[in-house]
């Protein structure tokens, strides 16, 4: 069974080969490679509190901090977002949310942690959660978060921090879905160093 993935953005995705985009009024893809439910659980996170996930999804634009070392100029830096997370209308259905890089990250700048708090109406039987970030081309690296609602891990170290991080939602399964899950607001923060 082919998973089709719903994402509701407004510019264009660059895809990886293994992957065929159908425009209509939002972006659909076919994942024909590796399903995503078959995709690592991160292993290296650490728990927020109600609080601290707070702070993450009230602040749009969050910059962590800029230093200059010697001579070499090492920067760092942060940017945070926020949405409204999608809404799951359908089973085997998965639908995302794209948030892109704010503020000024420079094109070499690499990971060195994310942070993120999701929520949903609720959490039927088949329910996913699904963080990615885009690299090589445009190639997803995803882990499961679907047994933490908020989070940080060095999972995504090392890869590009100026490119957009993705949640992607869906409830696998047989049958209709009574009642809709309803996505709340979504946040993810990225810290980053330059050389």
């Amino acid at each position: 069974m082919k998973l089709k993935l719903l994402v509701a953005m407004s510019s264009l995705l660059y895809l990886s080969q293994s992957c065929e985009a159908v425009q209509t009024g939002q972006t659909v893809l076919q994942i024909t490679s590796q399903p995503i439910a078959s995709l690592p659980e991160l292993s290296n996170v650490q728990v927020i509190t109600p609080e601290a996930a707070q702070t993450l999804s009230t602040t749009q634009t969050k910059v962590l901090s800029t230093a200059a070392i010697s001579a070499a100029t090492v920067m760092s830096g942060g940017w945070g977002n926020n949405g409204g997370g999608p809404t799951i209308y359908s089973k085997n259905y998965y639908y995302g949310l794209t948030l892109y890089p704010s503020g000024v990250v420079p094109a070499n700048a690499t990971i060195t942690n994310v942070s993120w708090s999701y929520g949903v109406s609720s959490r039927p039987t088949g329910f996913q959660a699904i963080l990615c970030n885009y690299n090589n081309g445009g190639a997803l690296l995803c882990g499961d978060i679907t047994s933490w609602g908020s989070g940080a891990t060095s999972y995504f170290n090392g890869y590009s921090a100026a490119t957009p991080m993705v949640y992607y939602f869906a409830v696998n399964g047989t049958g209709t879905l009574s009642p809709y899950v309803f996505g709340m607001n979504d946040s993810v923060s990225v810290t980053w160093t330059a050389p």
